[in-house]
């Protein structure tokens, strides 16, 4: 309603609101579910609170799509179209999982261990959720869970101790481990040390909160260990087991530290600890924040605009009585944004999406926060398709997520995925910094433990500002992408945390963070959909000094029988991929512009019978004039439409760059980047005014993308041929 004010004027404005409706969710026995209902435009209302798997949903008249599921079950309802009429009742069931117990000991080795964390995941239904261990001693077994049936990679941790990984396949009947899972305890002297660090900024002890992530590979297996500073002295202590350890520090001020190897070596530190500086600012990372107040007692609903994306704001649902049943003065809740999250690894089925995670906490009237609920409350989080392109994950798998220092693991929430409007709805039963993270993008076995075959034909070219890496995929079914590991100079020893990881198909990577004279050392991880992995030999390669001749590094031995594809490994258009069959929902072509009333995202539909959003105006506008082609579908339409890459730039048409990065690039066809290496170039190509022809994006834009030779010569590059030869 719009409503006119006028100076030192009272206005008054009448809202008639009916009566709701009722939807009754039922999968019997599930208890621990979350149910949702949502409109096309992404309105509606969900519950954890049931009666024996009995969820009772209120919400207005119209039509809804009711999904019902949680991070153990996976999706368990999902069904469109459910009417419901004002006053009436909408019933809608699911079929609940076959369940079955799981038993076994976990120890140090030799004796049972209390409290630890068991955390499984099933990659291809993006299930997970954990479990811990009981008191029980001797050899009695101190695990005992009910959990449904599938084929689960399982991580046990607890603080203090090094983590220890196995899988369990639970089918046709309950399942005891057949032997113990067995965690490295950290024993000064002996099996490991604590090394304690210090976190500064600008050479002083950091006093805000940051977090320090250590990790260490053996066997294909990463392992990590994650400790918060104390802010009063800006140290960290973590309990490290005999090793090489790769650290680095996270703030909340947005910045981070390199990467520093500490060894640990029969039980005791070798040489120092390091002094970890957080000079680095976090690519496409912004510092935000945004209060909501409300009565204690009474709760409500908290939107925070200030960390809106995607043109829509996260919010905060608090039921009355949540925060306090007696106190009904005026509190807050804050919401900030936490750049602390991202580098903490979800697992290996797993990865975090975005750049950032949410720091949620509510204040009393004295400011005190408020660290328990009673009950849950519901957080409603958007996130955009670039995000998840860039993670490699499956949209519909999204979960809302935070991460326990004391258990070292992730905790997932009950969530649901609304992938037409770009937003999660989860529970939460306490306050903490939260995440998103994805199960990733599965097409071969799940549960395997066959590595995929390393990469072939590794070659490492430097300049004196960057080295670019190419390669040849392994032809596995379910390889995925490649991880590049790199040492950090001074120290030679190849750090376990991947410095990018480069999906399937694109074969090349420039490190643009390299100086001149350096002796550097490349390591290519290849890994599949159950994360095994598959290390390269050694590729090293010195970047010549300021201004000398490209150098070629020394690569390693192809195999007898190289994995090279007949065929290029990159298509003419990978944008829209050929799919020999695919089946449209009725009135959907092929080529065609699609969106939906209640947003202004718009797709192409592709060849693959995905829907290929463009990122932005100006993607859209290089290959079309205006917006008069683009039809309007159903929500319920668009949905059955899964999420595709995002359309590409015409290639000649506008130049790119990322915001951490200087150096412009031409779009040339096929989606191949190719650095425009002067001045005076760029104004042959594209006029005096190129510097107006220039997008800055996110850096998740490279992954869709290969970076070609760079064009130092107007000659070498026709922005109207590229156009002409370029094609969706």
């Amino acid at each position: 309603s719009s409503v006119t004010v006028t100076a030192s004027g009272t206005t008054t404005v009448n809202f008639t609101v009916g009566n709701p409706g009722t939807i009754t969710v039922t999968v019997t026995g599930i208890t621990d579910a979350f149910c949702d209902a949502r409109d096309a435009s992404g309105f509606g209302n969900g519950t954890n609170q049931n009666s024996n798997g009995v969820y009772t949903i209120n919400v207005p008249a119209g039509t809804y799509r009711v999904r019902c599921g949680g991070p153990k079950y996976g999706s368990l309802v999902d069904q469109t179209g459910v009417a419901v009429t004002a006053g009436g009742t909408a019933t809608v069931s699911g079929t609940a999982p076959t369940t079955r117990t799981v038993a076994g000991r976990v120890t140090d080795g030799s004796s049972n261990v209390e409290g630890v964390t068991l955390s499984f995941s099933d990659q291809s239904t993006g299930r997970s959720f954990t479990v811990q261990t009981g008191a029980q001693a001797g050899t009695n077994n101190n695990l005992s869970a009910t959990i449904p049936e599938g084929t689960f990679n399982v991580l046990a941790s607890k603080q203090g101790y090094e983590a220890a990984t196995t899988t369990a396949t639970v089918s046709g009947g309950n399942l005891t481990l057949s032997s113990p899972v067995a965690l490295t305890k950290v024993t000064a002297g002996t099996t490991g040390a604590n090394v304690t660090v210090t976190v500064q900024e600008s050479s002083a002890d950091y006093t805000g909160a940051a977090t320090v992530v250590a990790t260490k590979s053996s066997g294909g297996v990463t392992k990590t260990i994650v400790g918060e500073i104390d802010s009063t002295t800006g140290e960290c202590s973590l309990g490290l087991t005999n090793g090489t350890w790769s650290v680095k520090a996270i703030g909340d001020n947005g910045k981070s530290s390199s990467t520093s190897t500490v060894t640990v070596a029969s039980g005791a530190l070798s040489g120092t600890a390091p002094t970890l500086a957080l000079d680095t600012s976090i690519s496409g990372y912004t510092q935000k924040s945004d209060s909501a107040t409300m009565s204690l007692s009474a709760g409500g609903l908290a939107k925070f605009q200030e960390l809106t994306v995607g043109g829509k704001a996260p919010e905060v649902n608090i039921p009355a009585s949540a925060l306090s049943t007696t106190d009904s003065s005026t509190g807050k809740v804050e919401m900030k944004s936490d750049a602390t999250l991202a580098s903490i690894d979800p697992g290996q089925d797993s990865n975090f999406v975005g750049s950032y995670g949410y720091d949620i906490a509510p204040k009393d009237a004295n400011g005190n926060e408020i660290k328990t609920i009673n009950g849950s409350v519901t957080v409603t989080i958007p996130y955009t398709e670039a995000d998840v392109s860039a993670a490699g994950v499956d949209e519909s798998k999204l979960q809302f997520a935070s991460y326990s220092t004391t258990s070292q693991t992730w905790e997932t929430f009950p969530t649901t995925v609304d992938t037409t409007n770009n937003t999660l709805t989860a529970t939460i039963s306490h306050f903490s910094s939260f995440g998103v993270i994805g199960s990733a993008q599965s097409g071969g076995i799940s549960g395997d433990s066959t590595p995929p075959a390393a990469v072939t034909n590794a070659k490492a070219t430097a300049n004196a500002t960057d080295v670019a890496l190419t390669w040849t995929d392994p032809t596995d079914n379910d390889f995925t992408k490649v991880e590049v590991l790199r040492n950090t100079p001074p120290s030679t020893a190849v750090s376990g945390t991947p410095l990018s990881t480069v999906l399937k198909g694109v074969q090349r990577f420039v490190d643009t963070l390299v100086q001149p004279s350096t002796l550097y050392t490349y390591i290519l991880r290849t890994k599949d959909t159950s994360g095994n992995a598959k290390n390269s030999a050694e590729i090293t390669v010195t970047t010549p000094a300021a201004g000398g001749t490209p150098v070629t590094g020394t690569t390693p031995a192809a195999p007898s029988t190289p994995a090279t594809p007949a065929t290029p490994a990159t298509p003419a258009t990978p944008a829209t991929p050929a799919t020999p069959t695919v089946t449209l929902p009725a009135g959907v072509t092929t080529g065609m512009l699609t969106k939906i009333a209640s947003s202004t995202s718009v797709y192409v539909v592709g060849a693959d019978g995905k829907r290929h959003p463009f990122l932005s105006e100006r993607v859209f506008k290089t290959w079309y004039a205006d917006f008069s082609g683009v039809q309007t579908i159903a929500g319920s339409t668009l949905s059955e439409l899964p999420l595709g890459v995002p359309a590409r730039y015409k290639a000649g048409s506008r130049m790119v760059k990322i915001q951490s990065d200087p150096k412009v690039y031409a779009v040339a066809p096929n989606g191949v980047l190719r650095w425009v290496s002067t001045e005076a170039v760029a104004t042959a190509l594209y006029g005096a005014t190129w510097n107006r022809q220039i997008d800055d994006v996110d850096v998740g834009f490279f992954a869709h993308y290969t970076v070609g030779d760079a064009i130092t010569d107007a000659s070498q590059y026709s922005p109207s041929a590229a156009r002409y030869a370029d094609a969706l």
